[in-house]
């Protein structure tokens, strides 16, 4: 699990990196837009691939290889000359990173009881956010003194150190959880479950919402009360996608420093670290729905002040308010509610199919992430950076709408 820190440190300031790089390189939002996109998509078939692999190879060799080709891959980026070939190697990150996702998640399910398992998970969340906080923290002083080729180096040198660790901590478990399911099986169970339910909601919601108010109880989650669950969070992610895809970007052209940049990035994602725990003791004493009903309104104003700010404010003043909205929709708004997501989807595992279920919402999140970065882009280019965050902001509230009939 430790080794988690250094593959964030690694991997966390990605996001924030790229955009810098491609701009630098040349390039404008829609650029960034294509490789973010490709990222996600990337990021949605490797999920359902590996976790079909970790079947048939050893957990640790799967991470272990995810943590070797993350370190040549983050290292061939220094060499890279051309916006093409970062957008092809940041592709590959995708596909290699999200291979040591579904071996670690097996095994903090298979070296602790059921009942610990949102504990463990909570923990292996705050390792890897401790580790992006690191990273962003690293990002915010090298730019500043130096450039983005030696953030790289440290990037690469980090991976290296989780690779050292992954080989030397990780300990093959001695019960293994092997799906019974078919990869074809569970494929077409997705599909069915994100595409032709929500159909039959739109088609038929009174029967639907007669169904949610049976069923209003967290612990009796059937899979037509997820479905809204799904649908509330998939909203969530396209209008998340829509936002942080050009968010960076945004500040960067707008006139901030790369430092500067880091530093909001850093400060949002180390607030996160505190109110994950803070917000998993309230959730966990609370019988009612677990996502408070005002944490989606905020974050979605939150982006529509981001908006006006592009349109009003420059310098100093600019930076600050960034700062400290994104603070607050990005970090504590955010943590709160992906907190209180994983606190649905734990306790619909306990009615059977857990891998089925925190695979399909992993997908869910690839496929939100993924519409709204390619969207993004041809806002971005078309319309302005403005018009992409109110938007954001629209879909957040319409997410936050879907999720309180939940």
């Amino acid at each position: 699990m430790y080794a988690e820190i250094p593959a964030n440190i690694a991997i966390g300031p990605l996001s924030t990196l790229i955009p810098l790089y491609i701009l630098k390189l040349g390039g404008g939002p829609l650029e960034v837009a294509y490789a973010i996109s490709i990222y996600n998509a990337i990021g949605v078939p490797a999920s359902l691939l590996w976790g079909h692999y970790t079947d048939s190879f050893k957990r640790k060799t799967i991470i272990i290889f995810s943590y070797l080709m993350t370190t040549v891959f983050i290292l061939a980026l220094m060499f890279s000359a051309s916006i093409p070939e970062v957008i092809i190697l940041y592709a590959a990150l995708s596909f290699v990173i999200t291979a040591s996702s579904t071996p670690l998640n097996l095994l903090v399910t298979e070296t602790s009881p059921k009942e610990s398992w949102p504990k463990r998970f909570g923990f292996l969340q705050t390792l890897a956010g401790i580790g992006t906080v690191i990273g962003l923290l690293i990002g915010a002083v090298v730019t500043q003194v130096s450039d983005l080729n030696m953030f790289i180096t440290i990037l690469s040198l980090a991976s290296l150190v989780s690779l050292f660790l992954s080989i030397v901590l990780i300990v093959e478990p001695r019960k293994v959880i092997s799906r019974s399911d078919s990869f074809l099986s569970r494929f077409r169970g997705f599909m069915h479950v994100l595409f032709v339910e929500p159909i039959e909601l739109a088609v038929s919601p009174i029967a639907s919402i007669k169904n949610m108010v049976r069923n209003r109880r967290i612990g009796r989650l059937n899979t037509g009360h997820l479905t809204v669950f799904y649908i509330g969070t998939l909203i969530f992610y396209i209008g998340t996608g829509l936002f942080n895809t050009e968010y960076v970007a945004g500040l960067k052209l707008h006139g901030l420093l790369s430092s500067a940049i880091f530093v909001i990035i850093l400060v949002s994602s180390s607030i996160q670290i505190f109110i994950f725990k803070l917000s998993y003791r309230y959730i966990n004493d609370t019988k009612k729905n677990p996502i408070p009903s005002y944490i989606l309104p905020v974050r979605a104003l939150g982006w529509v002040l981001i908006g006006l700010s592009f349109m009003a404010l420059t310098g100093s003043m600019f930076f600050y308010v960034n700062l400290v909205v994104n603070l607050i929709a990005a970090g504590i708004i955010y943590a709160i509610f992906y907190t209180g997501c994983y606190t649905v989807i734990f306790n619909a595992l306990k009615s059977g199919r857990p891998g089925f279920k925190l695979g399909m919402y992993s997908v869910i999140i690839g496929v939100g992430t993924l519409t709204g970065a390619f969207l993004s882009g041809l806002m971005a280019s078309s319309l302005g950076f403005v018009a992409v965050f109110f938007s954001a902001g629209a879909l957040i509230a319409l997410s936050g709408y879907v999720l309180s009939r939940f």
